[in-house]
């Protein structure tokens, strides 16, 4: 969807007079959020759900897609590119998509999001309002986004038509757990590639983060107590465990929302290992997802060696000042 970045002077409209809604779905949270907001602002007949398919998809996504908009009770539109993702990189684009050159959401989500938008003006009247789940949070550049702005798809012509398309981000201002909230409150169950990773979207995204907490059964227990518990890191670490991102958990909070896990090298710092140790661990292992469980493990299997060593030194030497070795902090 190519930005305008023209701000209607009209303003937000009520919902008797927008004569459809779109909303740019992708199975995720944030988009969860976009769908929350439209359904209850706007009569269910006027919405569409629209899904980009990449080709790339994980493999449920477009099932997911069609079980939640038959759920909700709104009308499912399914996009694609027949060339997709590897074929457009195999035989045309011939590199990755990367920060400078996003080809994949221009061909693959922008490109027939706003085909479709311009072929299907009469059926969606003369004030279409399309709804997206961007987040200040996420991004620098998201932090900069209107909230509204006229869509590239508007037409100022009689000659033509006279159609009028808004793009509106009811979600820039939420915070992440907010958003999973509100998929509760519309009975939809988080996808399940949450367990695993921070976004839903293209198996090939690159702006998946890594350590990002984005289990459900993590981030709902964070301030708790007991075996379900995930506890906010500040002036210590507890017990260094095998699995980061399994109960009972430790995390870091980064603010807006959004929580960390300690890195594999982190979690080598605090039992105490020098870098060069780690380094020469993570030589031999072969990084498979978004960790490299290895060593996490070999992390949680060992012990604390200077916190042992200064208790000793206390016990039978008398010592008070700390020895051992240094370079156990997590950065």
């Amino acid at each position: 969807m190519a930005r305008t970045k023209i701000i209607p002077p009209e303003g937000l409209l009520s919902d008797l007079e927008y004569t459809s809604v779109i909303v740019s779905y992708s199975n995720g949270i944030d988009s969860t959020g976009a769908l929350y907001w439209a359904v209850k602002n706007f009569p269910k007949e006027k919405i569409y759900l629209l899904y980009c398919d990449t080709g790339c998809e994980y493999p449920e996504n477009v099932s997911l897609f069609y079980k939640v908009a038959e759920f909700i009770g709104v009308k499912p539109i399914l996009l694609s590119d027949e060339r997709g993702f590897l074929g457009l990189l195999l035989n045309e684009r011939l590199k990755f998509p990367d920060m400078k050159n996003r080809w994949c959401t221009a061909y693959l989500k922008t490109a027939v999001t706003d085909k479709w938008i311009r072929q299907h003006r009469a059926q969606l009247g003369t004030r279409c309002l399309f709804i997206s789940g961007e987040r200040r949070d996420e991004s620098a550049g998201r932090a900069k986004l209107p909230e509204l702005e006229y869509h590239s798809t508007t037409l100022k012509t009689k000659r033509i038509a006279d159609f009028t398309c808004h793009w509106y981000r009811p979600c820039l201002d939420y915070e992440k757990g907010k958003m999973f909230e509100q998929g509760k409150e519309l009975k939809l169950e988080p996808h399940p590639c949450y367990e695993y990773v921070g976004r839903c979207s293209c198996m090939f995204c690159m702006f998946m983060p890594e350590y990002d907490v984005t289990q459900p059964s993590v981030l709902n227990v964070i301030g708790h107590t007991g075996i379900k518990r995930a506890t906010v890191i500040q002036d210590y670490a507890y017990t260094i465990t095998t699995r980061q991102d399994r109960t009972p958990a430790q995390v870091i909070d980064m603010g807006g929302g959004r929580y960390r896990y300690l890195t594999e090298r982190e979690c080598w710092r605090l039992q105490g290992y020098t870098d060069a140790d780690y380094e020469a661990a993570a030589a031999v292992h072969k990084r498979v997802g978004r960790y490299t469980m290895p060593l996490y493990k070999q992390a949680g299997n060992s012990i604390p060696v200077p916190i042992f060593e200064s208790i000793f030194r206390k016990i039978l030497l008398g010592e008070t000042e700390p020895h051992g070795r240094k370079n156990n902090t997590a950065y």
